[in-house]
């Protein structure tokens, strides 16, 4: 019926029989009428050579034989493992390390343009250390030298008087440290950020942030360093008598600091000339700029 129904559609005064149709399965095609053949290829959608010669091999359009998923499946995860399993040479992040120190304790002696540009190539080698590791040690250790990094940018564009640039540079240091859970690096930032409000918001914007930071900060050099900021805040004739509680909770603070030999990546003079510019200013004397 349907190839009755596509002839009368084209015109064609020819039928099918199913003798006919076996012959034509049969390779037997020599007495196929031309108007049966423009029949049977319209109906088909195939040219009639293709419709009655050998079979030819196709592609699977299927579901994927379960064989063949398991393997495709183990090939990825093996990929994927691969990738993971890229690191980067323990050497170049411990020479990231040194920059750091040596940027951190040559901090005075650097202009700070050259400081900022020293500090940014140190922190773009980090970037792209982080983008060759999957290792979770090696990460932390990228991430802390990195906030670490931007930390001392931050420092280095307050005393250029850049003040939206350092505090975007020590938030950073701020989200590295809670990214890694450094209790250390986070106090530092949080410290920084609490003396930048000092000095552009006023110290009532100071001693919230300092209380939430002395939460969680480590007993020892940014602990020390939470403490003088805040002694700065309070040491305004409004709150002048805070202050010397400030100071004497830094000092055995300042104490073990020394004890344990200084601090480690930081240069160790900022606690102690906070400290002694707290006292001058609490005692009216002039501060030793």
């Amino acid at each position: 019926m349907r190839f009755r129904s596509e002839a009368r559609m084209l015109g064609q005064e020819t039928t099918l029989s199913v003798r006919q149709l076996q012959r034509w399965m049969s390779g037997r095609t020599g007495n196929a009428r031309p108007g049966a053949r423009r029949v049977a290829a319209s109906l088909w959608k195939q040219p009639f050579a293709s419709l009655v010669g050998p079979p030819v091999p196709v592609s699977p359009t299927g579901p994927v034989p379960p064989r063949t998923a398991v393997h495709e499946a183990a090939g990825e995860s093996a990929a994927h493992a691969g990738r993971t399993w890229a690191r980067v040479d323990d050497w170049s992040i411990e020479h990231l390390r040194a920059e750091v120190r040596r940027l951190a304790y040559g901090y005075v002696e650097i202009p700070p343009l050259y400081f900022l540009e020293e500090a940014r190539r140190a922190r773009d080698s980090a970037y792209t250390l982080l983008e060759r590791t999957h290792r979770p040690a090696q990460l932390s250790d990228l991430y802390l030298v990195a906030g670490q990094l931007c930390g001392l940018m931050s420092s280095a564009s307050f005393d250029m008087a850049a003040w939206d640039p350092a505090v975007a540079q020590v938030r950073a240091a701020c989200s590295y440290a809670d990214l890694i859970d450094h209790p250390a690096l986070r106090s530092w930032a949080r410290g920084n950020l609490a003396l930048m409000a000092y000095w552009t918001g006023g110290p009532d914007q100071v001693v919230v942030p300092i209380d939430a930071a002395l939460a969680r900060s480590p007993v020892g050099t940014a602990a020390a360093g939470l403490r003088c900021v805040e002694a700065r805040a309070w040491a305004f004739p409004d709150a002048a008598d805070r202050a010397p509680l400030a100071i004497a909770e830094a000092e055995p603070l300042l104490r073990l600091r020394q004890a344990l030999g200084g601090a480690r990546w930081l240069h160790d003079r900022r606690a102690t000339e906070l400290r002694d510019r707290v006292l001058a200013f609490h005692r009216g004397l002039p501060e030793p700029w």
